[in-house]
């Protein structure tokens, strides 16, 4: 992440071969990376409580939020409905041009 200054809060999915060689740095693939937006793949498990699911993701928007207020404090402008709406349909243009996993 050092390569990724301005990530300041994301989600990053693995998978490993084990975990001493994970802590080593090796025998590991990056299989997602997520923004902001995304919810913790946790709240999904079948022991998660819907409540426990509930706290969990409204801390992650909470953190988000404040992060969010760090950066504007900085000097630095959120992008504007219009940008985002944008940025969106991009996105959504290129996981169309992804191949299927079928």
């Amino acid at each position: 992440m050092r390569d990724m200054p301005e990530v300041y809060f994301s989600r990053i999915d693995l998978r490993f071969d084990s975990l001493e060689a994970l802590c080593e740095g090796r025998e590991f693939r990056i299989i997602e990376f997520n923004g902001a937006g995304s919810e913790a793949t946790h709240i999904w498990d079948p022991e998660m409580t819907l409540k426990q699911a509930y706290r969990d993701q409204f801390f992650h928007y909470g953190e988000s939020f404040r992060i969010g207020a760090q950066v504007r404090a900085q000097g630095r402008r959120p992008i504007g409905p219009w940008k985002l709406l944008a940025l969106w349909q991009q996105q959504k243009r290129l996981m169309r041009a992804y191949p299927s996993n079928d």
